[in-house]
């Protein structure tokens, strides 16, 4: 099971590996696959690993000093950066 943010159990379909691009660097990593909203969420494992600082006062993430613009998608339920 998946925990979402809220604290929700949500079954996951599958696990893959997958590059992420941030900015002008990739990433190699092994994600949950889910059917959920959203195009994808990174979670704090991920932002860890790979040294990515959200800023939410400017609105972008800091990945290995380059500033990737973060665009937020908003419901009346919930935020997602």
């Amino acid at each position: 099971m998946l925990l979402t943010v809220t604290g929700e159990s949500q079954p996951f379909d599958g696990k893959a590996e997958l590059e992420i691009m941030l900015g002008t660097h990739t990433f190699t990593h092994e994600v949950l696959l889910a059917d959920i909203q959203q195009d994808g969420i990174l979670g704090i494992d991920f932002l860890k690993k790979y040294k990515c600082d959200p800023i939410i006062s400017k609105g972008y993430l800091n990945v290995k000093g380059e500033k990737v613009p973060c665009y937020m998608k908003s419901d009346e339920k919930k935020t997602v950066l």
